[in-house]
């Protein structure tokens, strides 16, 4: 089975605007579909760049950042993709800083934002004010933070809000690619999910157009990412085209997980720690315990058991004890009425229950009793002979003869 990957549809522009005479954005991406193992391991890269520093310096600037980014970053072999794009736009930085001591080019630099889906992730890095914004269950946010000097007096507490959109100096940017020797780049990583929208764009198009009126163009649009970009484009020329414009839209259509081998340790979730043992007993001698508590509680058990059902079944067991105690007494009309009573007392179960306030006569009918049913046609031989021994016995406690029954013919062996 081939190697599976994210699938994304992609919508692209720029326009140079209706003020400016000449396009200092620019924008790229790489979608290394001929080869699905670097797909997997590296993702789809996707990267819009505002130039500045005037024509031939600020277009220069843009253009090397497009260039640079998306071959240094699929040239490391790491999977760590935050890391790949800081290396990259890095890179990128000391070009376009060495660039920019040629003439004509001095003070030229541009802004940055990239972003990279790899199965269910989504990385984004930026250095300037380019944005990226999300759009999912139709609501928009803004997923970057711009690198401007506005919104860091409104951070501080020395600017509202609500000053930033007029304010003279909201166009000046604090970080941007060739103005410092190092740069700070910005990266964070999300969770991607199907039916996502992505916008990646210059501040000629977030500077100009409000948010509501991009996320309402968008979804208005949402299975068509290309019109959604040329809608994007022909409103901020709409509200005047103040500067260049480039935006980027990604349509999340299905997302396959990202293999885990791919994932740093640092995003991966830890395995929880083993537990200790409380109490350390070697393992033999816990064994051991356990079948001697096992064998004591069924025996307690047992006993329970066994109590239990006597009580419940003592109606029908303490009689069936005295045939048994009868049958054993076969020859107790050798011995005197004492003994046979004392007999029928050791044997019986339990005898206090059973044989206490009885008279002989009454104890004399209850074996007499047992002795004819012994004696019917339904019970063995041998148990209509036990019958004949306790018909002895009757006599015995009534103290007269009385006569034996005989052995029905018909019994069974």
């Amino acid at each position: 089975m081939g190697t599976r990957v994210t699938k994304v549809r992609m919508g692209k522009g720029s326009d140079v605007g209706l003020a400016r005479d000449h396009q200092e954005d620019d924008h790229g991406w790489l979608e290394p579909t001929d080869d699905p193992l670097k797909a997997q391991r590296k993702g789809n890269l996707y990267l819009v760049a505002d130039g500045m520093g005037g024509h031939a310096a600020g277009e220069v600037a843009s253009s090397l950042a497009v260039e640079i980014i998306p071959f240094e970053y699929y040239a490391d072999p790491s999977t760590d993709v935050e890391e790949s794009l800081r290396a990259a736009i890095k890179k990128a930085n000391t070009r376009i800083r060495e660039k920019a001591e040629e003439a004509g080019k001095e003070g030229m630099g541009t802004t940055v934002v990239c972003a990279v889906v790899r199965g269910d992730e989504l990385y984004i890095a930026h250095v300037g004010d380019s944005r990226v914004y999300l759009l999912r269950d139709r609501e928009m946010q803004q997923l970057t933070r711009d690198h401007s000097w506005v919104l860091e007096q409104v951070e501080r507490g020395l600017l509202a809000e609500e000053e930033v959109a007029d304010h003279p100096y909201r166009n000046i940017i604090t970080r941007a690619l060739g103005n410092k020797p190092d740069v700070e780049v910005d990266t964070q990583r999300l969770t991607l999910m199907e039916r996502d929208i992505l916008l990646l764009c210059t501040d000629g198009l977030s500077g100009v157009v409000e948010d509501e009126q991009i996320r309402t163009l968008i979804l208005t649009n949402e299975d068509d990412p290309q019109a959604a970009v040329d809608y994007l484009i022909e409103m901020a020329n709409t509200e005047g085209g103040p500067d260049n414009i480039s935006a980027i839209v990604l349509r999340v259509d299905k997302v396959i997980p990202t293999p885990q081998k791919f994932i740093p340790e640092r995003y991966k979730v830890p395995k929880p720690a083993p537990i200790e043992r409380v109490v350390s007993i070697p393992r033999l001698r816990l064994g051991w315990l356990r079948t001697v508590i096992g064998l004591v509680g069924s025996a307690v058990i047992g006993v329970a058991v066994g109590l239990l059902i006597g009580n419940l079944l003592f109606p029908y067991m303490s009689i069936r004890n005295e045939y048994i105690a009868l049958i054993a007494t076969r020859y107790a009309q050798d011995h005197n009425l004492d003994w046979a009573r004392l007999r029928l007392r050791l044997l019986d179960y339990p005898r206090e229950r059973f044989m206490g306030g009885r008279s002989d006569e009454e104890l004399a009918a209850l074996v007499e009793s047992v002795a004819n049913e012994y004696g019917s046609a339904k019970w063995s031989q041998q148990q209509q002979k036990n019958a004949l021994y306790m018909h002895k016995l009757v006599s015995a406690l009534r103290g007269t003869p009385t006569p034996t029954p005989k052995p029905t013919p018909n019994s069974t062996p």
